[in-house]
């Protein structure tokens, strides 16, 4: 094939965001010609040979199937190009990409890795085959730096493109999670429980919608004025499980006679305390209205003493691996979370392996080689066993020191012991699943509804009452249901 002429003045230009590109189509369009079928399978031996994670979502495809998908989309691609429609061709893939129009895949099946290997796929494949359009040198690199550019300029729409995917989905799951904490809010009331939480070193408290009404207060207020209403013999008890949890093991419980509008009320709380510099900062925890079930409760704890344990402080070690010699050094209380004695035996890289839990091992090995390669040091979790036997979960960050040629040569970091935290949120969790199935399996009828009269909780006992089922009654409104005509107006 004749080349076509190169001339100084023809170079990529760029005007107002529109991609012009003067040997590249030319290009695409000898492929498109001439080398379709050779360049579909070299992008698809490429894409073997850099194991695009994507093609794992293909092994059912015959080899034939896969051919003929990936010829139709280098032909789209290399028809636009030609045309000089390549800018096109990436808004268009973008535009099908975040709405979930890319053929036979999900978009949620696409990952980084896929991105940029696909990029350097297709860049390696137009290279492969530029030889076989020109021997001429300076036309070579003219056709490669606009292919370059296209590449890049596909990543980037596309990297931009998962960016935006992950923050709907991020956004979607944040308004799932919001809906959650409403109805839960709402089941707080219906079961008479609520949250509260103490700004210890600022010397304020929130309280949840159930908490206020348990409490009986129309806003926020002091702890002074909280511990004013309980009663006098029950003072020297609440103060004391306050000290103790500020000082001995962090977990706040204790049941106490509170006055409200001059009624007494028997009331039950628990509270986890969060440290900085070793000191109480605040303090998260829930309440629930005992006077009613004070007995029932009071055998229950009783019985299963479920509310009366205590683990240690939260221990904050510290450690440095020293890459290039194997030498690890840690801090005594680093020893103390491995169940060590302090400074009792020298730490290497193979020794604190194998301290890790076996199933963890070759994660945490994973992300350590990700790091070395990357530079970056993500904040990890991981689980250890201690030569005791004992099971305990960590949570570790680490900053990477480098050389002059910006090559890993330390990391330095820090290690906390969350174990005691793990396992309350675990609590917290089985709680609130047993606090929806107390709503669930209750003897009365429960309905929910928001502020705009729409019917967000329907619970089995409301099914049998009125008739109507769960699916039939959410999300419509109480005069749609089970509000007579005759009494609507006045509802």
């Amino acid at each position: 094939m004749a080349n076509p002429p190169l001339r100084s003045q023809d170079k990529v230009i760029t005007m107002n965001g529109k991609m012009q590109l003067k040997h590249f189509p030319a290009y695409a369009d000898w492929l498109l010609r001439n080398c379709i079928d050779e360049f579909t399978r070299e992008t698809l031996r490429l894409s073997r040979e850099e194991n695009i994670p994507l093609l794992s979502h293909f092994a059912s495809f015959s080899d034939e199937d896969l051919f003929k998908l990936s010829y139709a989309s280098n032909t789209h691609l290399l028809t636009m190009v030609a045309a000089n429609q390549a800018e096109e061709y990436i808004v268009q893939s973008s535009e099908s990409f975040i709405s979930n129009r890319i053929g036979s895949i999900d978009r949620d099946a696409v990952i980084i890795e896929d991105i940029t290997l696909v990029s350097l796929v297709r860049r390696r494949a137009f290279r492969l085959l530029l030889k076989n359009y020109t021997k001429d040198t300076a036309l070579f690199f003219e056709v490669m730096e606009e292919a370059d550019q296209f590449t890049a300029a596909s990543e980037a729409a596309s990297f931009y493109a998962y960016h935006k995917i992950q923050q709907e989905n991020i956004r979607a799951i944040n308004e799932q999670l919001a809906r959650q904490q409403e109805e839960l809010l709402e089941a707080q009331t219906l079961a008479q429980m609520g949250s509260f939480y103490w700004d210890i070193k600022g010397g304020k408290s929130t309280y949840s919608r159930g908490t206020l009404e348990i409490f009986g207060f129309e806003e926020n207020i002091s702890m002074e004025n909280f511990m004013g209403n309980i009663h006098p013999a029950d003072v020297p008890k609440v103060k004391t499980a306050i000290d103790k949890a500020f000082n001995e093991n962090g977990l706040y419980e204790c049941e106490y006679s509170y006055t409200v509008n001059g009624q007494e009320k028997r009331i039950w709380s628990r509270g986890i305390v969060q440290y900085e510099d070793g000191k109480p900062l605040n303090m998260r925890g829930t309440i629930r209205d005992m006077t009613r079930k004070y007995r029932l409760m009071q055998s229950l704890q009783q019985s299963e003493e479920l509310h009366k344990q205590a683990q240690a402080l939260t221990h904050i070690g510290n450690w440095s691996w020293s890459i290039a010699d194997n030498k690890i050094l840690w801090s005594d209380e680093m020893y103390r979370i491995y169940g060590l004695e302090p400074q009792s035996e020298e730490i290497t890289f193979e020794r604190f392996m194998a301290l890790i839990h076996p199933d963890d091992r070759e994660k945490r090995k994973t992300e350590i080689e990700r790091s070395l390669q990357t530079g970056i040091s993500e904040d990890y979790f991981l689980r250890i066993v201690s030569p005791g036997g004992i099971t305990k979960m960590l949570k570790g960050r680490g900053e990477i020191i480098t050389d002059e040629k910006n090559k890993p040569i330390k990391i330095n970091g820090t290690c906390q012991d969350i174990t005691r935290e793990y396992e309350l949120n675990k609590e917290l969790q089985e709680t609130a699943q047993n606090f929806r199935q107390l709503i669930h399996n209750a003897p009365d009828a429960i309905i929910v509804i928001n502020e705009n009269n729409i019917i967000t909780l329907w619970n089995p006992k409301t099914e049998s009452v009125f008739g109507w089922t769960a699916d039939e009654a959410i999300g419509r409104s109480l005069s749609e249901t089970i509000i007579p005509k005759a009494s609507r107006e006045a509802h």
